[in-house]
């Protein structure tokens, strides 16, 4: 990391995206069951992937993932988490930047960080007509999802092995464009609510299937719409020890379970409307990303980054794209990333979130729970192993 802006960055706290991160949790359970993926693949040998992730050998392998879990939030509630803290060990690792849903997921499933998938926010700037499109359903989308991120999943390079492999995730989100994007060749079971999923889930790896992936996103839709100080929010993370304990009974022996998260979430405190703010708008000629990670569009990046510097102070990091594509914030920028990426991007600090009245809807302007960005509370997730 040899940027100035960067290297601010790490003087004022944010933290940035390591080896033992989540990139490398699916290719180190490929390790953990003995997959093998050639060298040529780009992507790390799953062995020492493995290796980097603390992972033990198994028979088999459950990941439980649950979507909004970030290692500050279950650290202070570890109270009404009894199972999960009984694991066997309890420690984190980080996510990608930005700490976002299809960045994660992203590069959970191809091992790779967004700058090489593309998947460099929620929503960005595509094509020659300038569409604003988001990356979990990409509606409204000039080019199709597993075009745009083309790099090939974990599961296609698995090739014949992926047939041991089980998703186990919501029927609404079969050939969804983010699952086209990110989930590839992965056999899918479907199941709607969280005991039902921990059912197929056990189901699958009875029936013999190696490494399995649990998913379950309604913790992050309480954070976003109640906050993770909520009573809502909590009864759903107690939900979840308690099936997490049901699944760790019941998992046949030799089994590894791996619990993780995507990211963090905090409260923001300070909504700043660009709507009001004109001194900020001024050469801004799109915006695309969400509340504390977002991408201004203009042609006159170094003018705009220079403004924002001077008016926000301590409440965000302001990188150009020249900085990122530096550094390696996001990776190595491949055609995708370059060509999506905001000529300006926007980190928030500390509990500052910034809005667009002229753009969003009334429910996602009392958005209670925000993330993306690079904060702690944002950037660590919990790494838990329990091995039956």
């Amino acid at each position: 990391m040899t940027s100035q802006a960067v290297d601010q960055c790490l003087y004022e706290g944010a933290v940035l995206p390591s080896e033992r991160g989540l990139h490398h949790a699916m290719l180190g359970a490929c390790g953990s069951v003995g997959f093998e993926i050639g060298s040529d693949a780009g992507v790390m040998p799953p062995g020492q992937a493995r290796k980097i992730m603390g992972l033990p050998t198994a028979t088999r392998v459950c990941i439980v993932f649950v979507d909004g879990l970030g290692l500050h939030q279950l650290r202070a509630r570890s109270g009404h988490t009894p199972t999960i803290r009984s694991f066997d060990q309890w420690e984190g690792i980080t996510t990608v930047a930005p700490s976002t849903t299809a960045a994660a997921l992203t590069s959970l499933a191809t091992g790779r960080l967004p700058g090489e998938t593309g998947m460099v926010s929620y929503s960005v700037r595509l094509g020659a007509q300038r569409q604003l499109t988001d990356l979990i359903t990409f509606k409204n989308s000039p080019v199709l999802p597993q075009i745009w991120q083309s790099k090939p999943t974990i599961f296609e390079l698995l090739g014949e092995q992926a047939q041991e492999v089980a998703l186990v995730e919501d029927p609404k989100y079969h050939n969804s464009g983010l699952t086209l994007a990110a989930w590839r060749g992965a056999p899918a079971v479907y199941a709607k609510t969280f005991p039902e999923r921990v059912d197929m889930a056990l189901e699958q790896l009875r029936a013999g299937k190696k490494l399995v992936y649990l998913y379950w996103g309604n913790l992050d839709h309480q954070g976003h719409r109640y906050g993770v100080n909520s009573p809502r929010w909590l009864a759903q993370l107690e939900m979840v020890d308690a099936e997490v304990g049901r699944l760790a009974k019941a998992v046949p022996p030799d089994t590894l379970i791996v619990l993780t998260g995507d990211h963090g979430m905090v409260e923001d405190s300070e909504k700043i409307d660009l709507a009001h703010e004109p001194h900020l708008d001024q050469d801004v000629d799109a915006i695309a990303g969400e509340e504390r990670a977002f991408h201004l569009y203009t042609s006159n990046p170094q003018g705009v980054a220079q403004r924002w510097r001077e008016v926000l102070e301590q409440r965000a990091w302001v990188l150009t794209r020249a900085d990122i594509q530096a550094t390696g914030l996001l990776g190595e920028l491949g055609s995708r990333a370059a060509e999506a990426l905001g000529d300006v991007v926007i980190f928030a600090r500390a509990h500052t979130g910034f809005v667009d009245s002229r753009v969003l809807s009334s429910g996602a302007l009392a958005i209670k729970g925000v993330h993306g960005s690079l904060t702690p509370e944002e950037m660590h997730i919990p790494w838990i192993l329990a091995l039956n």
